[in-house]
């Protein structure tokens, strides 16, 4: 009888200690697997505890990097987990889209959360900032700052200016090409457009373009830039390749906004003093249409992606309208804001923002349906907007 409760209890020991192998298993795998990841941040963990209590004593496990998780088993067949989560650092892990808008008269920089439409954080950029271009694979951010006369290089991650690029006169329009490789700005006062190496911030070539040369663009396959001389009432053609002007197109009065089609084939350009706007056929570099009438100073153009509409913001009676890209007939007409500037899209929704210089908020417009659907309140005199789509893990 002795020897059977003896081999009883050995059994509920064998039994107790298979599950508690099983069970330390199980959690192992739950700790070192994927970890949930937030919509707006992730936490940097500093360590990992793992306490095995049984009836043969106590065994700890310490891992870095993870979760700290203590096990307490209490019998062989029950058992207590009670996990403690120790932060070093936050590390900003959006998964959703936000906006850098930059601000003419703040002189500063608003970031927004485009899922909740807020604004989470703010820098100084310096005197007068107007435009913004984001790199296409670095977390970079670059602004003209007329007012200081530069271009301001920002570490998105940190906020901070890595890199400041004199331009000795008033820098206005950015344009990246689409490698990232290389910056164009538009300097007005000497009539000239200013390329850098981003690998280096280093200026590598000035060409000569019209009279105060104001907004820029770069074609979807790096061949050509677009510049608008808002005095001369041209554009400039820029080969990428060489950094020459290879070609001047007459347009209407005051030509400023710029617009490349998503396939580089149709150039549109904003002409504020003649209420115009100019379609251009880039293979034959000739004006095919100009849409007239378009009052209230038109001074921005875009093109969505899907290349189906035209956006105008008009600056004088704040309005946009909206355009059917292959007909010209205008689809709408809509109020935003006091001076409206900018127009950028949102990245994954039938959203478009509208930067309003006379104004403290940007416009939301619902693309699909054509209509104003909110405002977002960010700083004194809103101009360039940027969105960010941040990589999703």
């Amino acid at each position: 009888m002795e020897n059977i409760t003896v081999s009883n209890k050995l059994d509920k020991v064998r039994i107790g200690l298979v599950a508690s192998v099983i069970f330390l298993l199980f959690v192992l795998v739950w700790i070192w697997g994927p970890t949930p990841e937030s919509s707006i941040e992730t936490e940097t963990i500093t360590k990992t505890e793992i306490m095995i209590q049984t009836v043969f004593g106590t065994t700890t496990i310490t891992s870095t990097n993870s979760p700290i998780m203590t096990i307490t088993l209490t019998s062989t067949t029950t058992a207590t987990i009670t996990r403690t989560i120790t932060v070093n650092t936050v590390v900003d892990k959006r998964v959703e889209p936000i906006a850098f808008v930059v601000h003419q008269r703040s002189n500063d920089i608003y970031i927004v959360d485009l899922e909740t439409d807020e604004v989470v954080s703010t820098f100084n950029i310096g005197d007068n900032p107007h435009e913004v271009v984001l790199h296409p694979t670095r977390p970079l951010l670059y602004v003209s700052v007329a007012g200081s006369r530069m271009v301001s290089v920002v570490d998105i991650d940190s906020f901070d200016t890595v890199a400041m690029m004199p331009t000795d006169y008033y820098p206005h329009g950015l344009a990246l090409t689409q490698d990232g490789n290389y910056l164009y700005v538009t300097v007005d006062h000497p009539q000239q457009v200013w390329v850098f190496n981003t690998e280096d911030n280093t200026r590598i070539a000035v060409i000569p373009v019209g009279i105060a040369p104001h907004m820029i663009v770069v074609d979807s396959t790096d061949t050509f830039a677009y510049v608008t001389n808002t005095i001369s009432d041209t554009v400039s053609v820029i080969d990428i390749s060489s950094n020459t002007v290879v070609d001047t197109i007459d347009v209407d009065e005051g030509p400023e906004g710029v617009a490349v089609s998503p396939d580089g084939k149709i150039l549109y350009v904003a002409n504020q003093d003649s209420g115009t706007i100019s379609i251009i056929d880039t293979n034959t570099r000739q004006i095919i249409d100009t849409i007239d009438g378009v009052d209230g100073k038109p001074i921005r153009v875009a093109v969505t992606p899907d290349q189906r509409l035209i956006l105008v913001t008009h600056f004088d009676d704040g309005k946009v309208t909206v355009l059917n890209a292959t007909t010209t007939e205008v689809l709408a007409s809509l109020q935003v804001g006091p001076r409206p500037l900018m127009i950028a899209f949102h990245p994954s929704e039938n959203l478009v923002y509208v930067s309003n210089l006379g104004s403290n908020y940007i416009s939301i417009i619902d693309i699909e349906n054509l209509k104003v659907t909110g405002t977002i309140e960010v700083g004194d005199g809103p101009d360039g907007i940027a969105i960010f789509l941040p990589e999703r893990n």
